[in-house]
């Protein structure tokens, strides 16, 4: 692998991240997406609807933590 600089290191690390992030932003929307496809359908929510909007909003939230603290490592990085 050879040696490198801390700031190859760096850039490595950030781009990694990059991808993590953009990984769970198209992961938020495919979840809101199926959210949006439930709620959209004109017709009145049932029982099971209303779990499956709920376990993704759940599963949302655990996605946007997990992306605040991907974003807040990549800041820690600096430029």
């Amino acid at each position: 692998m050879g040696i490198h600089t801390a700031e190859e290191r760096r850039r490595r690390r950030k781009e990694k991240l990059t991808n993590r992030i953009l990984k769970l932003m198209f992961r938020i929307e495919a979840e809101s997406g199926r959210i949006n496809g439930i709620m959209d359908r004109g017709e009145p929510p049932t029982v099971s609807d209303i779990d499956t909007v709920q376990e993704g909003k759940e599963r949302i939230r655990r996605l946007g933590d997990q992306m605040l603290n991907l974003l807040n490592e990549f800041k820690g990085l600096g430029n």
